[in-house]
């Protein structure tokens, strides 16, 4: 599965970003029409975050549904969704 490690200004690392699955990424590579989505998982692996993506030719939207007991800030939480809607952005 492809993941992006989040990290704090220690260089630690305090959790990640993940994709639902490779079978799924990699179709979206050659079809852009399917929906992405990607899980935010802290150091435990415990997911404190979702992200899902609509099918919108015209508008990047984002859905994210943050779990109520997140142990990141909401702050990493928005930042990950910007940068995730940044990489989309320039995929298209």
């Amino acid at each position: 599965m492809c993941s992006s490690d989040l990290m704090d200004a220690d260089d630690r690392e305090v959790g990640k970003i993940t994709e639902d699955s490779m079978l799924m990424a990699t179709l979206r590579r050659f079809l852009n029409f399917i929906p992405q989505s990607f899980h935010m998982l802290d150091r435990n692996d415990n997911e404190v975050a979702t992200f899902h993506g609509n099918f919108n030719p015209f508008v990047l939207k984002l859905l994210v549904d943050v779990q109520d007991d997140c142990t990141l800030s909401p702050l990493l939480v928005l930042a990950g969704g910007i940068l995730l809607m940044a990489i989309e952005g320039r995929q298209s």
